[in-house]
């Protein structure tokens, strides 16, 4: 049986398109209240004064709260880790300072949302506002070498600059991304449950349950095992449900003091300056070459913004470290403007994507500059050694890539001549580019059981962003306990289940989906051995490697023996 390879329904579709997939804020919960953010206009600056007497009196609010009433809240961890990972380090309604605009000053509390909204419209505020600091030609100026925070901020192998200056062709070129925003189908919600003996349950749109329960964990000074949190369905994540955002924990902190659950769903206008965004980048390029188009050398300097309290980096120079060889070596390097601004965060693509976009542009400028085709210059600067490491890739299919995409595209009838292609009326362009991108690995843990009807369930504590993790984790399971993919029921999204860990970086089904395979492997061997040796053994005193497996069946080959798994549970 194959179920892997073969078109097959969704596990969650039709719960889906009927409408019975319950995402974070589709969940019911018995007394529930809502919340509203009331958020700062001013980017830089402080609060003088909060008047919350019309809110407080406002039809439905149950409470309102500053940075006055909100209870404290222990400091975001250092250094930043994917175990707690915090989506800015800054915690508001703390102080009555002002960061960015669109911070929040306030939570309202009341029996709708469109009660808690109004009533966020009656707060006045006071301001003492300052100068912001923006990302611009200015602010640049002030650009700092920044404390690492994933990978190294710089790399250098040889002499990048003496390799330049010396060859025979030159590309310097500067390019520039803006900003860009997750903009996922289903906004940021938390619904928060405090239950009788102070256990917390959130329900979250996050793609990683189990960094959330440690960061809530850190910042609320509860122990973990006190926190269930909970994400069934998630509608986009792109990256920008990875982290914790403010909202989470001040929904959490707000059920907490009213003793009653709160839901708090983020609008769409504060999902442009509450949950991350992917920062704009001015990126200089410098590339030298022989007039054959090889590679001498490479520079890539990237500059973007952070918050005035956070120290992000959007990696984009990381892209140069490894696409292409380069026979004099290769630097790079990342500079950060402290801006007021919200932290910004991962965005598919993040970091080595923006970079590609710099590199291969020059790269197709040094192509027009020595007259050499784009592909065959990609071709002529492939190498089988990573430049940045100088170990050999374990595997690196950049030629077969190129070479077959350009024989299907029909690249040799390409036309080097701008304008100079048209079909009809319309001009037509091609174009070519080359990438490299990260390989994330991360423990995780599965567990399956098979059950006495012959059937399988398996949990693991990863996400559903869309994708099709539920079918995908049952293809998976199915094939490898030779049963049919209707006979397999996933559960996802619960830190009650098996840890496993985020799902970005593309790597669910290389983390998650190898942990259901070992774990279905470990299962299916289980009831293999009761075939040999179990109370009624049916293949007692058989070779191991002769039992064969397919639709529940157990059969051993050569034989007219067989049994399922039904029976050997029994």
């Amino acid at each position: 049986m194959n179920a892997i390879g073969r078109p097959i329904s969704r596990f969650d579709g039709r719960l889906k398109v009927t409408g019975a997939a319950r995402y974070t804020a589709d969940i019911s919960v018995v007394d529930a209240t809502h919340g509203a953010i009331v958020q700062s206009p001013v980017a830089n600056g402080r609060t003088v004064s909060i008047d919350t007497t019309a809110a407080e009196k406002a039809p439905g609010v149950v409470a309102v709260f500053t940075y006055r009433t909100m209870p404290r809240m222990n400091p975001t961890p250092k250094p930043w880790s994917h175990l707690h990972p915090h989506g800015q380090s800054y915690l508001p309604l703390q102080d009555d300072q002002i960061h960015y605009a669109g911070q929040p000053i306030a939570l309202v509390v009341a029996g709708t949302r469109i009660q808690a909204t109004h009533a966020g419209t009656l707060i006045r505020v006071e301001y003492d506002p300052r100068g912001p600091v923006v990302f611009g030609p200015q602010s640049t100026k002030a650009a700092v070498d920044p404390l690492q925070f994933l990978w190294p901020v710089a790399s250098s192998v040889g002499d990048a600059d003496k390799a330049i200056a010396a060859a025979a062709v030159k590309i310097e070129q500067t390019y520039t991304t803006p900003d860009r925003h997750h903009n996922q189908m289903e906004p940021h919600a938390t619904t928060a449950v405090w239950d009788a003996d102070a256990t917390l349950t959130l329900y979250e749109t996050t793609q990683h349950i189990f960094g959330t329960r440690e960061l809530l964990s850190i910042v609320l000074g509860i122990p973990q095992e006190k926190i269930n949190v909970v994400s069934h369905f998630l509608g986009g994540g792109f990256g920008g449900k990875a982290y914790v955002w403010p909202h989470t924990i001040l929904a959490a902190l707000a059920a907490k003091v009213l003793s009653r659950p709160v839901r708090l769903q983020l609008t769409r206008a504060q999902m442009y300056s509450m949950a991350g965004h992917q920062p704009a980048t001015i990126q200089t390029i410098a590339l030298g070459a022989g007039r054959d188009g090889k590679l001498t050398g490479i520079r890539h300097d990237s500059i973007s913004p952070t918050p005035i309290f956070d120290n992000y980096i959007e990696y984009a120079a990381m892209a140069s470290r490894s696409l292409w060889g380069a026979s004099g070596g290769i630097a790079t390097n990342h500079k950060v403007v402290h801006v007021n601004r919200n932290t910004p965060t991962a965005m598919r693509s993040p970091h080595e994507a923006l970079g590609h976009f710099a590199l291969e542009s020059a790269m197709d400028e040094l192509a027009y500059a020595t007259g050499v085709d784009p592909v065959a210059l990609r071709l002529r600067n492939d190498t089988q050694i990573d430049p940045h490491s100088g170990r050999p890739f374990s595997t690196r299919q950049m030629r077969a890539c190129l070479t077959a995409g350009a024989a299907r595209f029909g690249w040799e009838k390409r036309s080097h001549e701008p304008r100079s292609m048209r079909d009809g009326r319309y001009l037509i362009g091609q174009g070519m580019a080359g990438a490299i991108y990260t390989h994330w690995r991360w423990p995780a843990k599965a567990r399956v059981t098979l059950k006495r009807d012959g059937s399988a369930l398996v949990e693991t504590g990863t996400h559903e962003l869309g994708a099709g993790t539920y079918t995908v984790m049952q293809q998976v399971a199915a094939d490898t306990l030779g049963l049919a993919p209707e006979k397999v029921t996933v559960r996802l999204g619960d830190t009650r289940l098996p840890a496993s860990h985020a799902s970005i970086g593309s790597s669910t089904m290389a983390n998650a989906g190898a942990s259901v395979m070992l774990a279905a492997k470990a299962a299916r061997d289980r009831a293999i051995d009761l075939a040999l040796t179990g109370r009624n053994a049916t293949f007692a005193d058989a070779d191991r490697d002769d039992v064969l497996i397919s639709d529940g069946r157990l059969m051993l080959a050569g034989k007219n023996l067989q049994t399922t798994y039904a029976e050997l549970l029994a």
